[in-house]
């Protein structure tokens, strides 16, 4: 496996390779480079590369959705919510300009 050394300014080798992951629970890969021995750090884990990383299927924009805790996830009904909101507002004023 391939990395950028930020000793070496360049894509080396990595020797002993160890999955990890981040703390946001993302894969990654820390290894030594072959050249200088300095520790170096890559996204991604142990055989992925850019090219044939399986990503998760998407939900459509506007679709709720429960995540796997079983809550609805807030991501996108929170704009749904201020959509709302701001129409409510909007009649609300509308009627009181009127009276």
């Amino acid at each position: 496996m391939e990395a950028y050394c930020v000793k070496c300014n360049e894509r080396r080798e990595l020797l002993d390779v160890t999955p990890t992951t981040t703390k946001t629970g993302r894969p990654a890969s820390v290894g030594i480079c072959s050249i200088c021995e300095t520790r170096v750090f890559r996204m991604g884990g142990v055989g992925q590369s850019s090219k044939n990383r399986e990503t998760a299927p998407e939900t459509p924009p506007g679709s709720t959705s429960l995540s796997d805790t079983g809550t609805l996830d807030t991501r996108q009904t929170l704009p749904i919510l201020g959509a709302l909101f701001i129409v409510i507002v909007l009649i609300i004023l509308n009627g009181l300009r009127k009276n």
